[in-house]
C-alpha cells in the first residue's frame, strides 16, 4: 500500500517500483479504490499498462 498527500512522491515511487519490476520480468497489475458518492470506496481501477502510462 503506498499512501501519503500531494506532492510526496507517490507517483515517482510507484512509476520506480513498477520498472524495476517489469526490468526483473514481472507482470504488472495495480489496483486503486476510487472515490464514490459521499466519498466513500466503491469500487477500483485496475491498470496494467505500457511505457506511456495509458491504460491497457
Amino acid at each position: 500500500m503506498l499512501t501519503g498527500g500531494p506532492g510526496c512522491d507517490k507517483t515517482h515511487t510507484l512509476r520506480t517500483l513498477v520498472e524495476v519490476a517489469e526490468h526483473a520480468g514481472a507482470v504488472i497489475a495495480l489496483a486503486a479504490p476510487t472515490e464514490g458518492k459521499g466519498g466513500e470506496a466503491s469500487g477500483g481501477d485496475l491498470w496494467a499498462g505500457g511505457d506511456d502510462g495509458a491504460p491497457g
